[in-house]
Formats: C-alpha cells, sequence, structure tokens
C-alpha cells in the first residue's frame, strides 16, 4: 500500500454486464482503462436460470452459459480483470482514487457498475448456528440436490431461482400475502412443476435448527404454523450496492456526473429495471460518452 497510485484513464468497477460492455467498448476506442470486479465477472447473470430476451439466442441461454461467453469474448481481444474488491472511492484534484484490499489507484473517468446487494427481512433472525443454511443468491446452492429449499419472495428472482433449483430439489415459495410481483409467465412455469409448491399468507417470523434441518415459525392467517426446509433462500429484492463510495463522491455526485467524469451503469441505477441487454446499453453508452469528452477535449487543446 505504499507504493504510488497506479494510474488509469478510466476505472470501471463492477465486472457484471455492464462493466464488461464499457471495458469492451473502451478497448475498441483505445482508452487506457481498468476493470476491477470482486468476485467472478458476470453479475446476477449467475443467478439467471435462463435468460430469454437477450437478442441473438432465440432458443433462450442460462446464465451460466452468458457468462462464459463474457469471459471468452474478454479474453479473445486481452482484456484483463483486476480481481480485487474496492473499499473506498474517492474525488479530490480533479481525480478518482481508488482503494481496494490490495492496492491503490487514480482515474481521470469513473464507471460504477457495482451492481446491487440482496435485501435481508430486518424482523428476522440470523442466528449463527444455521447462517451457513440461509442464503441471499441462488448460485450459492447450485451443486445442492435432493434438498427441501424454502423461498421467501414473490418477484421475478424468487421464482427464476424456483425453476432452476426444482432440476434437483423440492422448492415451496411463500407469499406473505396473495400478490406476486413476478412475470406471468414465470409463475406458470412454476405452476406445471410438481416440486415446486407455492404458498400464500405465510410469514417466516422464527427459525431454529432442529435435527439438522431449519424449522421456519410461521403466521398463516393469524395462527402458527411450521415449515421444515434443509435451506432457507431470501429473495426480498435488492439495493444498490453503493458503500464503498466516499461522501466526497456522493456530495459532488450530480456535478460529476454533468461534467461527464461520473457514470452509473446497469443496476446499480436501473431500479426494477435490472436486465442484462438494458446494463450492457448502459456500459456501451458511458464509454461512448467517454470517447467523446476525451476526443473534445484534445481538439480544444489543438485550437
Amino acid at each position: 500500500m505504499n507504493e504510488p497510485a497506479k494510474h488509469t484513464t478510466v476505472a470501471i468497477i463492477g465486472g457484471g454486464p455492464a462493466g464488461v460492455s464499457a471495458a469492451i467498448q473502451l478497448k475498441r476506442s483505445g482508452i487506457d482503462f481498468l476493470l476491477f470486479e470482486k468476485e467472478k465477472i458476470g453479475g446476477l447473470l449467475k443467478n439467471a436460470n435462463f435468460v430469454e430476451n437477450y437478442p441473438g439466442f432465440p432458443r433462450g441461454i442460462t446464465g451460466k452459459k452468458l457468462i462464459k461467453l463474457m469471459r471468452e469474448h474478454l479474453d479473445w481481444i486481452d482484456i484483463d480483470v483486476n480481481f480485487e474488491k474496492v473499499t473506498n472511492l474517492s474525488y479530490s484534484n480533479d481525480k478518482f482514487f481508488i482503494k481496494t484490499e490490495k492496492s491503490r489507484y487514480l482515474s481521470d473517468f469513473c464507471i460504477i457498475a457495482s451492481g446491487t446487494k440482496a435485501n435481508a427481512i430486518p424482523t428476522l433472525e440470523i442466528k449463527d448456528m444455521f447462517a451457513d443454511r440461509v442464503f441471499y443468491e441462488v448460485y450459492s446452492l447450485s451443486e445442492v440436490k435432493d434438498r427441501t429449499i424454502s423461498i421467501v419472495g414473490t418477484g421475478d428472482a424468487a421464482f427464476d431461482y424456483a425453476l432452476n433449483l426444482s432440476q434437483n430439489n423440492d422448492v415451496i415459495i411463500l407469499n406473505r400475502t396473495d400478490r406476486t410481483r413476478c412475470l406471468p409467465l414465470l409463475k406458470q412455469r412454476c405452476s406445471q412443476k410438481s416440486n415446486i409448491a407455492y404458498k400464500e399468507y405465510i410469514t417466516v417470523e422464527k427459525i431454529s435448527l432442529t435435527g439438522g434441518r431449519l424449522l421456519l415459525n410461521c403466521m398463516f392467517f393469524n395462527e402458527q404454523s411450521e415449515i421444515k426446509a434443509d435451506y432457507l433462500l431470501i429473495a426480498v429484492g435488492r439495493s444498490p450496492a453503493l458503500d464503498f463510495i466516499d461522501d466526497s463522491v456522493m456530495n459532488r455526485g450530480k456535478a460529476l456526473e454533468k461534467s461527464g467524469k461520473l457514470y452509473y451503469a446497469g443496476d446499480v441505477r436501473n431500479e426494477l429495471y435490472r436486465q442484462a441487454s438494458i446494463a450492457i446499453g448502459n456500459g456501451i453508452k458511458s464509454a461512448m460518452k467517454i470517447h467523446s469528452k476525451l476526443k473534445e477535449k484534445a481538439n480544444e487543446n489543438k485550437s
């Protein structure tokens, strides 16, 4: 950490579809950049059972296969990924300062494509004795077979997770009301699976561990009920992953965006519109804007 900070023209924080597409476009434009990713390339695609609205794949494609193709694309055009978790992003003296767990960097521009993080259920206590059986991302359960998995949630993610896990397990979707937020198509597909049970008006109030399994103490129409499961998957929404951003960036965020120095791309800004195709467009657009900004500056220096 005592070494001088490495300088780059653009820092891309996040290796999901938005970050990857920004990197590819910057590479095409001949602009120096660094792509940071804390875990693996692909973002939320790692959770996607099946992507059906991505042009070029008429029969759809699994999230896993799409990530593999993205990785191959990066390798083919010689884009390296800095697998480092960004712990702090600050701004001063017209530069962004990026601090990771390994090193420090400086950049003139920054594209924040850090995606989202799963929401917890504030009223539900997750004790250490069974914390390893409670998950928020479905890819963490990808190798599990012949188990019963309960899912709390009613959005696209919950039903897509259920379809994914039902290939090798029994699944129970728990809804605290009778309303769902998922695509009717996903709900219909789940209803056609004999090993996916969908229960309404169920609220999980307490979790315990008994006989090596989770015991979910629930309320069903003001009456106590119990559900046993091997794992619990919580899918109750996501929030922007912005914990690493310093006040020096937050407090002048709009001004930095207006000046063309700072860009938000992908799910970190897209709220409910979390689609790979939208994120990719965001990433490419951000890179193109930076290219235009640099050309404009070069022309000013010539005149």
